[in-house]
């Protein structure tokens, strides 16, 4: 269960501080000012006030207030897209790094597709066919 408790100033400041990471144009007070006008738990502040500081429509701390928090069905459509590695299935970037930093599953990166999600990707673990003499049936 989630604690229902008010959100101390200490929390408060640090959210603030997170929110003005995101968005260092907005003021810290600003953002201070707006959190208390919210009188929720951190639990529930926090997300409305990283949606409304992510919202590229919001052009001051006081979108926090009208801002409403984002829905697990929001958050799993708003994913940017990734490239999975079609022989390893892992995302591009970790692909090269497990190849630089271990030398080990030597193999060029091969996008398998923009893909939500790397179980979506159908060759984990096992190298595609290539089309050659062998595989042209």
């Amino acid at each position: 269960m989630m604690n229902e408790r008010q959100m101390t100033g200490q929390q408060a400041s640090a959210l603030a501080r997170l929110v003005c990471t995101i968005r260092p144009e907005w003021d810290e007070a600003g953002v201070l000012a707006n959190l208390g006008k919210l009188g929720e738990p951190l639990a529930r502040a926090t997300p409305r006030a990283l949606a409304a500081a992510l919202n590229p429509e919001a052009k001051t701390p006081a979108a926090i207030t009208w801002t409403p928090a984002p829905t697990a069905a929001d958050s799993a459509h708003s994913l940017p897209p990734t490239t999975f590695c079609a022989h390893c299935g892992r995302d591009e970037t970790q692909c090269w790094r497990a190849q630089l930093n271990t030398g080990l599953d030597q193999h060029p990166y091969r996008p398998a597709g923009q893909v939500r999600d790397p179980l979506q990707v159908q060759h984990l673990g096992t190298q595609p066919a290539l089309p050659g003499p062998e595989n042209d049936g």
